[in-house]
C-alpha cells in the first residue's frame, strides 16, 4: 500500500478482493503510537491529517521488515547526510586500495557510516543517497540490504550489472497533494502576532480560503512555471511574504497612537490582495 499511487489504492483493493473473497485482514493495534504521534504533532504545531499519520505508519511498518527503504516522492526529520553517489567516484563513495602502497582509503560512505555507528544519540540516522539511481553504484548496495547487512566490495563486477535495488527496499511514496496546503494555513494561523484579534485572525482564514485555491488552479492552467514547484511550497513562500507585512501592524501598534481594529481590517485585506494577485500574476 505504500508504494500506491491515491488512484492506485481503489483498484488494488478491489483486485485482493476479488482473490480472496470474504477475507478481513485483523488492524493493529497502534493506540499508544497514534497518542503518541497525535501529542509530537501538536507539539510541533503541525496539523494530524490522517494521510500525513497513515505515512508515518508506513514508514513504522517499513522498518520492521525491510533494512532498507526509499520515500519517494517531494519530500524527514532525522539525522541525516547527505551524499551524492553521482559527484564522486566509487572509490571516493566506498574506499579504495593504493595501488602502490596498498593501503586502504575509506571513502565518504564509510566515514559518515561510522560517525553515525559511534554516536550516542538515540535518534535515527540516516544516509541519504540523493542522486541518480543506477548500476555504477548501487549494485554494491545490494548486499546490505539483505539479511546479511554486510556490504561486500571489491566482488561485483559491474560491467553488465543492472540495479536489482527495488525487490531488496520498501518504498514509501509521497504525494504532497494528498496533503494540500490547508494543514500548512492552519499551522500558521498559530504563528500570527498577538496583536492581532480573534476577529482578525478569522479574516485572515477567510482570505486564504477565498483566494488562494482559485489563484492555484488559475496559475497551473494558465500560466508558465520558471522553475516548477508545488502548490504547497506556493502557499508556504505567501505566508513568508504575508508575515513580513504583519511585522508592519505590529510595529504600529507599539508607536504613539497605534492602529484601530477597523484599520487593521483594512490593511489585512489590502495586503491580501495585492500580495496575492501580484504574486500569482508574477508566474
Amino acid at each position: 500500500m505504500a508504494k500506491f499511487l491515491a488512484q492506485d489504492v481503489p483498484l488494488f483493493q478491489g483486485i485482493i478482493s476479488d482473490l480472496f473473497p470474504s477475507v478481513v485482514l485483523p488492524k493493529p493495534d497502534y493506540g499508544l503510537l497514534l497518542k503518541a504521534l497525535d501529542e509530537n504533532i501538536r507539539k510541533l504545531k503541525l496539523q494530524p491529517v490522517p494521510w500525513f499519520i497513515g505515512k508515518i505508519i508506513q514508514v513504522y511498518e517499513m522498518m520492521l521488515v525491510r533494512h532498507g527503504f526509499m520515500v519517494v516522492g517531494e519530500e524527514c526529520a532525522v539525522d541525516f547526510r547527505i551524499i551524492n553517489p553521482k559527484s564522486i567516484t566509487m572509490g571516493q563513495l566506498y574506499g579504495c586500495f593504493d595501488p602502490v602502497s596498498h593501503e586502504w582509503t575509506d571513502g565518504v560512505l564509510a566515514t559518515t557510516f561510522r560517525e553515525q555507528a559511534q554516536s550516542t544519540s538515540e535518534s535515527r540516522h540516516w544516509i541519504v543517497f540523493d542522486g541518480p539511481v543506477d548500476a555504477v553504484w548501487i549494485e554494491n548496495m545490494n548486499t546490505v540490504l539483505d539479511d546479511n547487512k554486510k556490504l561486500c566490495l571489491m566482488s561485483a563486477d559491474l560491467e553488465q550489472a543492472s540495479p536489482a535495488t527495488v525487490s531488496r527496499c520498501g518504498m514509501i511514496y509521497m504525494e504532497p497533494h494528498q496533503l494540500g496546503w490547508t494543514p500548512l494555513r492552519d499551522s500558521y494561523m498559530d504563528t500570527l502576532p498577538e496583536s492581532l484579534s480573534p476577529e482578525h485572525t478569522e479574516l485572515i482564514v477567510a482570505l486564504f480560503d477565498w483566494l488562494v485555491q482559485p489563484c492555484l488552479d488559475f496559475i497551473y492552467h494558465n500560466c508558465r512555471f520558471l522553475v516548477q514547484t508545488s502548490p504547497i511550497h506556493l502557499a508556504y513562500s505567501l505566508m513568508r511574504l504575508y508575515s513580513c507585512l504583519l511585522d508592519e501592524i505590529a510595529a504600529t501598534q507599539e508607536a504613539a497612537e497605534p492602529m484601530s481594529s477597523q484599520q487593521i481590517t483594512m490593511w489585512l485585506q489590502a495586503c491580501s490582495y495585492s500580495l496575492w494577485f501580484g504574486q500569482w500574476v508574477g508566474q
